[in-house]
């Protein structure tokens, strides 16, 4: 039923339907609106409903609770039309009579008619003179619901995350690409917005009321919700109609003692409220990672989604904003931006090597060269120093490219030199294409090696003295600027010339490994040396 409250009023019997004699009292409860009510709510929400709300001399023992099951009985429907939502629906009714003990038969009530509508705070009209009000019942009988309900809450206060429904506002999704944006133009009331119609009032009240247990609001700040209270204070009837309103509003932020007074929640204008916003706070970590948050956030944007749908034209439009929210979708963003701007990037060194070297493998080598190094930097940010993934890693992973290219290009572009076959022979190599490896890449080492090595020692030495730094900034650039560094000259120097004499190409130029290229003429005598010298 709705919510799972109900909202009881009650009608004594008179004392003459019983005597000191009779030993038991009756009650009997009708609830409009369920259908029929389950077993366990009977023996755990109505017993104990029973129980603590019974008059003095009566006890509704645990033998006697069993007893009500057997008494359940549907009778014909009822008609509601309620004010508050205007709705009209005919909703079921359904009955049990409990048996109370008479523990004092001389002053104990002789029984009584309970009147409990579930899932609609809004009642018919009863006779003030014999039907009083009762404190609601909740039936909710399932065990594993109750757990649930009782251990909603289970983030500290102060890690709460914060959501905001905003109502009669417009908010431009057009950014300016250059130029700062003036904050006057950032947001604009909505013109279909009018809080003075009822259906606006009812929505609104309905959005704070109805929030469902998967949102896990722990508290909110609902300025309609105040309002709708005021109101019944002085005696008006919620929702106001629109001539009433802005009177009642005016008196609601001036007069007010809830924590929803003033015009902090409201945008007021020439003594009309023209928009207002819903403070809440979720049972949500606001350290969630991205991934949580945004799956958090989806369940919020389908209610508010069903909520604009159903809400009156004068009400719909709302929208909600969150902190959290914006640094998660921010952050996946920029893993995703991040992503595309590596693969776009090592697909421009790609072409940049090949253009000069016009060998894919040399390319491709140095690519992979390249990517190690980016990984094993991620690997030292996230895993060595447990950084999160922020804006600054991510420049400095996107700018520290450069680092992480510059030697390993290096080497490969002297490995393809022509000037590499001149070098001395080795005698021991098995084959000719290891003898024509070998003297490429020692060649590319003994050329570049110093020069990188020199580069890497000024670069690490400047870098170094920035791990010291009081500012986070400085102090994570120079820890980045010197991890690259040592990253870039080990890869160079040892993985890839050792994967260089393996698998490097022997005549690169060509358009493929595999591929066979008619040898340049300065490469002619020095390879028939090379044969000649594998030969002996």
């Amino acid at each position: 039923p709705g919510n799972g409250t109900c909202n009881c009023f009650r009608r004594f019997q008179p004392k003459t339907a019983c005597t000191e004699k009779t030993p038991y009292a009756y009650a009997r409860e009708r609830f409009i609106g369920p259908p029929s009510l389950e077993s366990g709510q009977i023996l755990i929400d109505v017993s104990g409903y029973l129980n603590r709300t019974a008059p003095p001399g009566l006890m509704l023992n645990a033998i006697l609770a069993t007893e009500i099951v057997r008494t359940q009985k549907v009778l014909a429907t009822t008609l509601i039309q309620e004010w508050e939502t205007g709705t009209v629906a005919i909703m079921r009714t359904c009955e049990v009579t409990a048996k109370l003990q008479r523990m004092d038969r001389v002053n104990a009530q002789c029984g009584w008619d309970d009147m409990c509508f579930c899932g609609s705070e809004r009642v018919c009209k009863l006779d003030a003179s014999s039907w009083a009000q009762q404190p609601s019942m909740q039936l909710i009988s399932d065990p594993r619901r109750r757990l649930d309900m009782l251990n909603v809450f289970q983030v500290a206060a102060n890690k709460q995350s914060k959501v905001r429904a905003v109502f009669g506002l417009e908010i431009p999704t057009t950014v300016k690409l250059l130029g700062q944006n003036d904050p006057s133009q950032t947001w604009e009331f909505q013109s279909t917005f009018d809080l003075r119609q009822p259906w606006s009032q009812r929505n609104i009240h309905n959005f704070c009321s109805n929030l469902t247990l998967d949102l896990r609001v722990a508290r909110q700040w609902c300025w309609m919700s105040d309002f709708r209270q005021h109101v019944r204070d002085r005696k008006g009837r919620f929702p106001c109609r629109s001539e009433e309103f802005d009177a009642m509003a005016m008196d609601f932020t001036t007069n007010s003692a809830s924590a929803t007074r003033g015009t902090r929640y409201i945008w007021l204008l020439g003594g009309q409220v023209k928009a207002l916003y819903i403070s809440l706070e979720v049972d949500v970590n606001r350290n969630s990672g991205a991934a949580a948050t945004l799956a958090y956030k989806a369940k919020w944007d389908e209610y508010l989604d069903k909520w604009n749908a159903g809400a009156y034209v004068t009400a719909r439009g709302a929208h909600l904003v969150s902190q959290e929210w914006v640094k998660a979708e921010a952050e996946s963003q920029l893993v995703m931006s991040t992503i595309q701007t590596l693969v776009i990037l090592f697909l421009l060194a790609f072409v940049a090597m090949f253009v000069f070297t016009q060998s894919i493998c040399i390319s491709l080598f140095v690519v992979i060269a390249t990517l190690a190094v980016v990984c094993g930097l991620t690997f030292f940010m996230v895993v060595v120093n447990g950084w999160q993934v922020g804006l600054i890693e991510v420049i400095s992973i996107i700018y520290f490219i450069g680092y992480a290219l510059d030697y390993s290009l290096h080497i490969a572009y002297k490995y393809c030199s022509s000037e590499a076959l001149q070098v001395e022979r080795p005698e021991a190599l098995p084959n000719l294409a290891a003898v024509i490896r070998y003297q490429r890449t020692a060649f590319s080492v003994k050329s570049m090696g110093g020069a990188v090595m020199g580069s890497a020692a000024t670069t690490a030495g400047s870098s170094f003295f920035l791990c010291f730094c009081t500012l986070t900034l400085f102090n994570k650039l120079g820890a980045m600027c010197l991890a690259v560094t040592l990253l870039s000259v080990i890869i160079a120097l040892c993985p890839l010339p050792a994967a260089l004499m393996m698998f490097g190409p022997q005549h690169p130029g060509c358009h493929c490994c595999c591929c066979a290229r008619r040898r340049a003429p300065p490469e002619k005598d020095s390879t028939k040396a090379a044969k000649g010298a594998a030969r002996e």
